[in-house]
């Protein structure tokens, strides 16, 4: 049901357009990690895969960024805005919790 509700925000947040950001310099394969807090020793809270594009972004705190939602928070430096993706094999659906 998680799942189910992440992705409805996620695809919300696509049709409406508004500060999207993507995933950057992260290898083929890997991973950006979600955080609890913003900071490298915090607990980790999901993952997000390397050509994920949909992420609407709350507020930045020097090097890192809340996802909207109360979802946690990424590596400032691993994110883009892009209000469309720039790899058209990207998937919003691969989020893990």
């Amino acid at each position: 049901m998680k799942k189910i509700i992440i992705f409805i925000i996620l695809m919300t947040n696509i049709v409406l357009a508004y500060n999207i950001y993507q995933v950057k310099d992260i290898s083929k394969n890997g991973t950006l990690s979600i955080r609890e807090n913003p900071s490298i020793n915090s607990k980790k809270i999901g993952e997000l895969p390397y050509n994920f594009w949909g992420l609407d972004i709350e507020q930045c705190i020097k090097d890192w960024c809340k996802i909207s939602y109360n979802m946690g928070w990424v590596a400032k430096k691993y994110i883009e805005r892009k209000d469309s993706p720039s790899n058209k094999a990207y998937s919003n659906n691969n989020v893990s919790y």
